[in-house]
């Protein structure tokens, strides 16, 4: 392996090893801080020198890949590929499938099977998209008593739901690699495919026409889950009671600060 690759995967590793140890000294203060209030409901649990104590160890590791991009910089050692656009497997297929005049087999096998893989992902982060929901919609789960502070909800609402939230994603991401797989393989075939009518006289279509409609199916995809999302953070709002707030507001601006009424 060379010498780049090598840094880089170790400078990968310090940034990772510097995350979680920040999240486990977060959570360290949240676990300490929520045992005080259970001793003390009035203590102040949260202190600077408390946070600096935990996070102390996860700074150092966090110095230290300071100081190994710094000697990478120093010594020259980049990645070469940075510079290079990315790969779009998914812009390449389709190109290439809008020049076909008739898929092959093996082409429409791979498009199936990154439909139900792409259907599949999304009908599970929806499942467990489920009781994110059902816990957010409940004013309950937010209701703040003398003895559980804000820190009690926070950290409820992220034992309930972030379980939830890591499966549904790692499902999505999942799918991501498998559709990425079935792309390539398509991509392959088509290439193939374009050959063979170029060989048999069929004309291919043009590259413009093939991206103007890649491109409006992908805003119209675009446009579609945002509607969605609009709509489901409303009615998540209206069934919180955030409509109410809202209005409440509205009132007190309209006759306090801008003089109606």
């Amino acid at each position: 392996m060379e010498k780049a690759k090598i840094f880089l995967w170790a400078q990968s590793a310090v940034c990772i090893i510097t995350v979680i140890m920040l999240s486990v000294a977060a959570i360290g203060v949240y676990n300490d801080g929520k045992a005080r209030r259970a001793e003390d409901p009035t203590a102040y649990i949260y202190t600077p020198e408390g946070a600096k104590e935990a996070a102390a160890p996860g700074v150092i590791v966090l110095y230290a890949g300071i100081g190994i991009s710094i000697c990478g910089w120093l010594l020259g050692i980049r990645d070469e590929k940075a510079d290079k656009p990315v790969k779009d497997t998914e812009c390449m297929r389709d190109i290439t499938i809008s020049k076909i005049a008739e898929p092959s087999k093996i082409m429409m096998e791979e498009h199936i099977l990154q439909q139900r893989l792409k259907r599949a992902g999304w009908i599970v982060f929806g499942i467990c998209m489920i009781p994110v929901f059902i816990y957010l919609v409940n004013p309950s789960h937010f209701a703040q008593s003398s003895q559980e502070g804000l820190e009690h909800v926070i950290g409820s609402m992220v034992l309930h739901i972030l379980p939830w939230i890591v499966i549904g994603f790692g499902f999505l991401v999942s799918s991501a690699i498998q559709q990425e797989r079935c792309m390539e393989r398509e991509c392959e075939a088509a290439s193939i495919r374009l050959k063979e009518e170029k060989e048999a006289g069929i004309t291919p279509k043009s590259s413009k026409t093939a991206v103007k409609q890649m491109t409006d199916e992908k805003l119209k995809k675009i446009r579609i889950v945002i509607l969605v999302l609009a709509v489901i953070f409303i009615i998540a709002g209206i069934a919180n009671g955030n409509m109410h707030a809202v209005m409440v507001k509205a009132i007190n601006i309209c006759t306090e600060c801008v003089g109606l009424g």
